[in-house]
């Protein structure tokens, strides 16, 4: 599934965020930032692709998250994740678009 999401409008909130979002993952993309494999949220110098939008919205001033992550224990480690489902269940985003594939 394919889910397009804006941020909503709030008292207090503004447009500016989605600008300062979009330039500070653009910065990510000028630093060739390199794509995390391990989905390490503890360190800046790798990012995977929620970890991406998180960051970039949360230097543009708004926490997609409010900092809740979620805990899995797997084989070879565990930790906490920002998985899609996090940033679609957001409380400050709302769906613009969604598109599922049928097979």
């Amino acid at each position: 599934m394919i889910s397009v999401r804006r941020l909503k409008s709030a008292p207090g909130a503004s447009s500016e965020y989605g600008v300062r979002a979009a330039e500070a993952a653009y910065g990510y993309f000028l630093t060739a930032v390199p794509f995390d494999a391990r989905f390490d949220l503890e360190t800046e110098d790798r990012v995977y692709c929620t970890e991406l939008v998180w960051r970039a919205y949360r230097e543009a001033g708004v926490d997609l998250v409010d900092g809740v992550f979620r805990r899995l224990e797997i084989v070879l480690g565990g930790g906490d994740y920002l998985l899609p489902s996090g940033l679609s269940n957001s409380p400050y985003l709302y769906e613009v678009l969604s598109v599922s594939r049928r097979s």
